[in-house]
């Protein structure tokens, strides 16, 4: 009995040594895992920063130079008005303001009401940044007028504009001297379903 009982003991003295030994090696590993894990992972962090910090260096630069190109053209704003005629009728006019920072080039409008139209231009075709063109005409007064107003930048791009503010840049093409844009096709930039061809011309006025 006691053979048996010494040979049970030391039995359970290994076992315990072995699972001490597991434990150690297992602490061992675990170190030797954070070790290499930290810094990696501090790696990818700084990688990550520098991917994020490049990102929003482009999008400033990318906004200062969007802000810097609008600052260089031409934007016209067009308004209309209701100009008192004879006694309580009340007449089509618009005003024009260049609301951009630099100076607008052929600078043309047409004004529609109904089955009438009329147009105009400044003395020189240009508008000076913070400059107001205004016309009237013996159209009546009404909601509804169409207008478009168009121009060229600096950079001889061509744009044009409409009563409820939004603006498109007309495709390029090659002006010859003297081969301007009609007033259809300015007209046509934004209401390409009129029939302008059946638009009657009126006569306007500089104010």
């Amino acid at each position: 009995m006691r053979g048996r009982d010494k040979e049970s003991a030391e039995t359970a003295r290994r076992r315990t040594q072995q699972r001490q030994r597991l434990g150690a090696s297992l602490r061992d590993h675990a170190d030797v895992l954070l070790a290499a894990t930290v810094p990696t992972w501090i790696q990818v962090g700084g990688f990550a920063f520098a991917a994020i910090t490049a990102i929003a260096t482009v999008a400033i630069v990318w906004r200062s130079r969007r802000n810097a190109k609008k600052a260089r053209e031409p934007h016209l704003v067009p308004e209309p008005n209701f100009i008192e005629a004879e006694g309580e009728t009340e007449a089509m006019g618009i005003a024009i303001v260049n609301a951009g920072g630099s100076v607008a080039g052929r600078v043309r409008f047409i004004l529609a009401v109904d089955d009438t139209y009329g147009f105009g231009w400044p003395a020189e075709g240009l508008l000076r940044p913070n400059e107001t063109l205004r016309f009237g005409s013996k159209m009546r007064a009404t909601e509804d007028a169409r207008a478009v107003v168009f121009c060229s930048g600096q950079d001889q791009r061509e744009y044009a504009w409409n009563l409820e503010g939004k603006r498109k840049r007309l495709r390029l093409r090659r002006i010859r001297s003297g081969n301007k844009r009609s007033d259809e096709e300015i007209f046509r930039a934004f209401y390409r379903d009129t029939d302008f061809g059946r638009l009657r011309k009126v006569g306007m006025y500089r104010r």
